[in-house]
């Protein structure tokens, strides 16, 4: 008995090709239906592409965690380096120190005293093994240690433009040593550097403010400073804020991911996702229309053969499950299909490069495509589910078949 709504989905399937309206109509939804399913899953892998390049161009400039004093005071780098690789080391891959403080920049071709710029001091050996700085520079350098040494700089590239500097020029750097708040008045210390490349993260507030050097200069233009920030790249698979909220206790210390610097990112990816959830859901419900009509009209065609069987005794049950085990057969081969189809296209879009986009309005010089496991599961389980439920529904039709109307008129 439990084989029975097979067979006779089976029987019914089959019948499909002596039936030329029906059949076209079963080619069209199950088109249909394959072809809104691949368009969702190209359209989430072309979103999760985009957010895996700006992922990536973030981290090229910011550590996992950032870990500082809430006063912005020198760090016992020493110590909670040792307290690291001790207590965290499951969970922390490698750590690097570096400071920030602030001047004003100058250059032989620009004499305007505006560019205020954020001076970074680095470890250019250990640096590497957190962020991937090597990754945005402009010169023929393939790395940040070799054009920072001899205690050369690293310039954005809105910054270098606006100066008009180019790799082996000299900036000036007018930091601040006295201030005096009766007369109103700022003594600068000029210092010329020398420029070792230009890098390119993407990030205006970056490229146009971000000058970067190594710490043995750094404490040099800022000798009482000391370091301000411990940059941690985190091992694979590691759960981010369960690690910030551990560093944070342990070291009562201000701890922080690149996220939180800039919130409004987070809140837009957030309403983008509910966005995406409400287009798939109704996409999903339209296809899947199809299959309401399909199975309306093949219980219109098998009316007569229904009667028969019903006044044979068979039970309504097992009619609306053939009927329901039909409708599932299309939505969930149809699924499959469109799931297939859109790893081609996912394939062809992130390997062959086709559509190009401006480097200077998006993260990516291309249209990426990464299907997400997460995400190809909820696509199809919801086009499966919003399917299943059309032909039950439908399915349940079955049961409204006038049996003496029926067997009278047949």
């Amino acid at each position: 008995m439990r084989s029975l709504p097979f067979l006779l989905a089976h029987r019914f399937l089959r019948s499909l090709a002596q039936e030329q309206a029906i059949s076209r109509l079963a080619i069209i939804c199950f088109a249909s239906i394959s072809l809104g399913s691949c368009a969702l899953l190209v359209t989430t892998a072309i979103v999760h592409g985009f957010r895996r390049a700006t992922q990536e161009t973030f981290q090229n400039v910011h550590p996992d965690i950032t870990i500082q004093a809430f006063t912005r005071a020198p760090l016992a780098y020493k110590k909670i380096s040792a307290v690291l690789e001790k207590e965290f080391k499951s969970s922390c891959a490698a750590q690097t120190p570096y400071s920030e403080g602030y001047a004003l920049a100058q250059s032989d071709a620009c004499d305007d005293l505006s560019h205020l710029v954020t001076i970074q001091g680095i470890d250019p050996q250990k640096d590497g093994l957190v962020r991937k700085l090597n990754a945005t520079l402009k010169t023929q350098l393939k790395s940040a240690a070799a054009a920072l040494k001899d205690d050369c700089v690293l310039v954005g590239d809105i910054l270098a433009k606006g100066l008009g500097l180019a790799p082996g020029e000299t900036l000036t750097l007018l930091r601040p040593t006295h201030a005096n708040v009766r007369s109103k008045t700022i003594a600068f210390e000029e210092v010329t550097v020398t420029v070792g490349g230009v890098f390119k993260t993407g990030l205006d507030d970056m490229d146009g403010s971000l000058v970067i050097c190594p710490l043995s200069l750094f404490n040099r233009l800022f000798p009482q400073s000391g370091i301000t920030n411990i940059g941690i790249k985190l091992h694979p698979d590691i759960p981010l804020k369960p690690t910030i909220q551990k560093l944070s206790k342990r070291f009562n210390l201000d701890v922080f991911s690149w996220q939180e610097l800039y919130p409004a990112l987070e809140a837009a990816l957030a309403l983008e996702d509910l966005a995406l959830m409400l287009i798939v859901a109704l996409v999903a419900l339209i296809t899947n229309l199809n299959v309401a009509s399909l199975l309306s009209l093949f219980l219109f065609q098998k009316r007569l053969p229904i009667a028969i069987l019903r006044t044979m005794g068979m039970q309504q049950h097992i009619l609306s499950r053939g009927f329901m085990i039909i409708g599932a057969t299309l939505v969930i081969g149809a699924q499959l299909l469109g799931l297939a189809m859109a790893a081609g296209t996912c394939f062809i879009l992130e390997h062959f490069k086709l559509i190009s986009l401006p480097s200077d309005a998006y993260f990516a010089s291309y249209v990426p495509a990464e299907l997400h496991l997460f995400s190809t599961l909820w696509v199809l389980g919801i086009g499966i589910t919003v399917g299943l439920l059309v032909s039950w529904i439908a399915a349940r039709q079955a049961r409204n078949v006038d049996l003496a109307t029926t067997l009278k008129m047949g």
